[in-house]
């Protein structure tokens, strides 16, 4: 049988998404519902996800792909599980399927290592594996360009500069935040909060002799 590289790709990507440490999911194989009829038993309604993917693939090539996928080692059945059974449970992903699964998730990246491997003439596990890995690296290289270049042209400016002279803009600039005050402003300040205190104690003094016009209060001039 003709294995589809695209099925086995939505079968993964089905798994991940209903599996977790507490589920798993399966798949109905109708070719093997004579099983039921003789253990006396009815046949099982497939899942809803299963549905969808049989709008585009068929029953045989979605088992298949569930047969090789476990043959390849990227999904781990349930216990007393096999893919030749009615129901095949799945219990979900392994670590290499998992890293399998994202290097191929985008859709560019997905037509990459299918055109790569039509070209090679194989696709066996191993070389589409391989030939993902590559791809995901290549892709991961490109975007760091992509964010290198924006990255000069943002700070070209900057690197035409000298840096002793970039040093000495930085310094001038932490200078100017603060201005310095002069004397003559310093002087001015002082004066201005000497007056504050000598205003203060005067309507203090004000508020003391309405409250106790007989008394005598002492306040010292400041």
């Amino acid at each position: 049988m003709k294995l589809s590289m695209d099925c086995v790709r939505a079968v993964m990507l089905c798994v991940e998404e209903h599996t977790d440490f507490d589920h798993y999911c399966y798949f109905i194989r109708y070719a093997r519902a004579d099983i039921l009829d003789m253990l006396g038993e009815e046949p099982i309604d497939p899942p809803t996800y299963q549905v969808e993917l049989e709008a585009k693939f068929d029953n045989d090539d979605i088992l298949y792909s569930v047969k090789y996928c476990t043959e390849a080692g990227l999904i781990t059945l349930c216990p007393g599980s096999h893919p030749e059974q009615y129901r095949v449970n799945i219990r979900e992903l392994t670590p290499a399927g998992h890293s399998f699964l994202e290097n191929i998730r985008a859709d560019t990246n997905w037509a990459k290592v299918k055109s790569v491997a039509k070209k090679a003439g194989s696709f066996s596990a191993d070389v589409i594996v391989e030939i993902a890995k590559s791809v995901a690296v290549e892709a991961a290289k490109h975007l760091f360009r992509v964010c290198r270049m924006l990255s000069v042209r943002h700070s070209t400016s900057y690197k035409q500069i000298p840096p002793a002279e970039l040093h000495q803009r930085s310094r001038h600039q932490q200078q100017n935040r603060r201005p310095k005050r002069s004397g003559q402003q310093k002087q001015n300040r002082t004066k201005r909060f000497n007056q504050s205190i000598h205003i203060f104690h005067l309507n203090l003094l004000a508020r003391l002799h309405r409250s106790a016009p007989d008394r005598q209060v002492r306040i010292w001039d400041f």
